[in-house]
């Protein structure tokens, strides 16, 4: 189940999600965004939300990408975090290019094989991650 897991995360991460047909005459004002429930192994989700917060968040914060993260207290995840997303004929993009993350991320764990590790590391957390659409109500 984790190698699934780990390539699950990384396709997601990187794939554009096509909104729902006629999204985009229906909510042209809306903000929309890529979110990400993640729930993780029992007892691990302080290492997760640590390895988030050392590894992922430093790479948005110099790209300039401004997530919306919430560490849950109560109910079925653990964090779920926003990513400000555009909405074109093409699908739903995120707010930076995926691409431009992925090569930060890659440059600041040290290389391409050394993101993998670390992607792979934070998967063995992860029990269960979803990617939801959303958009803000007007």
């Amino acid at each position: 189940m984790k190698p699934i897991a780990t390539a699950l995360f990384a396709a997601l991460f990187l794939i554009t999600i096509a909104p729902p047909v006629g999204a985009q005459e229906s909510s042209k004002d809306a903000t929309w965004y890529r979110v990400f429930l993640i729930k993780f192994e029992p007892g691990r989700a302080p290492e997760g939300i640590a390895f988030i917060k050392g590894h992922f968040n430093p790479v948005d914060e110099q790209i300039g990408r401004k997530t919306l993260p919430f560490e849950f207290i109560t109910g079925d995840w653990d964090h779920i975090v926003f990513f400000p997303a555009t909405l074109s004929e093409a699908g739903l993009d995120t707010i930076p290019p995926e691409h431009e993350w992925m090569a930060m991320f890659e440059e600041r764990e040290g290389g391409k094989a050394e993101a993998q590790a670390a992607f792979a590391e934070f998967n063995g957390l992860v029990a269960e991650l979803k990617v939801q659409i959303a958009r803000t109500m007007r």
